[in-house]
């Protein structure tokens, strides 16, 4: 194990600090590491370290790590794909286990579930000149939230699975001058929802019961990519691949060689004041896109494409002034974006390598969230991408493959 500088850094409302827990001494960037894991009984040395010496989004910080390979479990993972579906962007597995559901560019495509096999059912059509990307589901189970380039589909979910005529509830508009609006979550209660407006350095805030606009959530960086609630509904996670601190001091980086940060919102502010809604921020790693938080609220894991890892950290001490957040870095493939947590203990990645190998079928990786290791792979389509599951199966879309692979998580370790 070769470890990496253990130093992260934290934009709160109170300045900019340098939380650093000391450790080893800094990788080089072939290294295909898990750095500084540690164990649940807290993180790493939680020193003051408000004088830091080196700037809080310096890419020296966040290192690049050659993409790695692992145990191939693709015969035993029983991979089933069903092709023909257009761009497949985000995928959604009802809570009743028998329809799946992607958005694939201008339609959301409808697909009967048996076991890891799919059937396309049947299509919906979204207006013209909308894209269809992000995709959520109720906690109430009662409606689906589809992402459009400037729009908020609300629709009603039992009407989607009978392709009822009458299944869309309301078009909100997002405001997304850029019209790419990308995620989507509910809040616990499905009173609202909150989009992420890609390249409108925001997230809309949506009544789901209104069916109105409420405002914007104002975020420090470019290409706000991903949203995640945390379990007891309190804060929203907005990933952001290039923070404005950095964007102003580099205004012509490498593709992908970007740092990064993760926003905390509070949610009871952000439904009535969404400009005052921002408790601080992050910074993680190079290119960040996707977040998923543990079952119990205390972990956060972030998938870092320009790092070819993704990262673990305290959700505690995400903030903190004086504590290393940062509690392990594990390698995987090439430029991942999809995460998924697949039961308790594990973690799903997609592999995308979207920039280097578009159109060559790429893998997901498999990881076992306690021990911070890549326990094996799975091969699946071209530059996959979303992914989504219930206690028996894991669904990927595969973009540039026109497909969706289904995983069998019961046959695999």
């Amino acid at each position: 194990m070769t470890n990496v500088k253990n130093l992260a850094w934290v934009v709160g409302l109170g300045g900019l600090w340098a939380c650093s827990g000391g450790g080893g001494a800094t990788s080089d960037a072939g290294s295909d590491a898990i750095t500084d894991a540690v164990s649940d009984a807290g993180p790493i040395g939680c020193v003051d370290s408000s004088s830091p010496s080196t700037t809080s989004f310096s890419l020296s910080t966040w290192p690049t790590f050659t993409a790695i390979t692992a145990t191939d479990l693709t015969s035993q993972a029983d991979v089933t794909t069903v092709t023909g579906l257009g761009s497949p962007a985000g995928v959604l597995v009802t809570k009743d286990g028998g329809w799946v559901m992607t958005t694939a560019g201008g339609v959301l495509d409808v697909l009967k579930r048996s076991g890891t096999t799919l059937t396309l059912d049947h299509t919906i059509t979204m207006p013209t000149n909308e894209t269809a990307f992000g995709i959520a589901a109720s906690p109430d189970g009662t409606m689906i939230a589809v992402t459009l380039s400037d729009e908020l589909g609300l629709y009603d979910l039992t009407k989607v699975e009978s392709n009822a005529p009458d299944a869309l509830i309301a078009y909100v508009p997002t405001h997304s001058a850029m019209r790419t609006t990308i995620d989507v979550t509910f809040t616990l209660d499905s009173q609202y929802a909150f989009a992420a407006l890609e390249y409108d350095h925001s997230v809309a805030v949506v009544n789901a019961q209104t069916q109105t606009y409420v405002g914007a959530i104002p975020i420090a960086g470019d290409a706000v990519t991903g949203v995640a609630l945390s379990p007891d509904g309190s804060k929203l996670y907005v990933t952001t691949e290039e923070s404005d601190q950095f964007a102003a001091a580099n205004p012509m980086p490498a593709q992908d060689q970007v740092v990064g940060s993760i926003t905390v919102v509070d949610v009871a502010t952000a439904i009535t004041s969404p400009t005052t809604s921002v408790v601080g921020a992050a910074f993680v790693g190079r290119a960040p896109v996707r977040t998923i938080v543990s079952a119990d609220g205390t972990r956060l894991w972030v998938s870092v494409r320009g790092s070819n890892a993704v990262i673990e950290l305290d959700a505690t001490n995400l903030l903190s002034t004086t504590c290393e957040p940062r509690l392990a870095t594990v390698t995987v493939g090439p430029a991942p974006v999809g995460l998924a947590f697949a039961g308790p203990t594990r973690i799903a990645v997609a592999n995308s390598n979207r920039f280097l190998e578009p159109t060559m079928n790429q893998t997901v990786m498999w990881l076992d969230a306690n021990a911070a290791a890549v326990l094996g792979q799975i091969g699946v389509g071209a530059f996959p991408r979303e992914m989504d599951d219930d206690v028996s199966a894991l669904f990927v879309s595969n973009y540039d493959s026109s497909s969706i692979s289904g995983i069998d998580l019961m046959s695999l370790p």
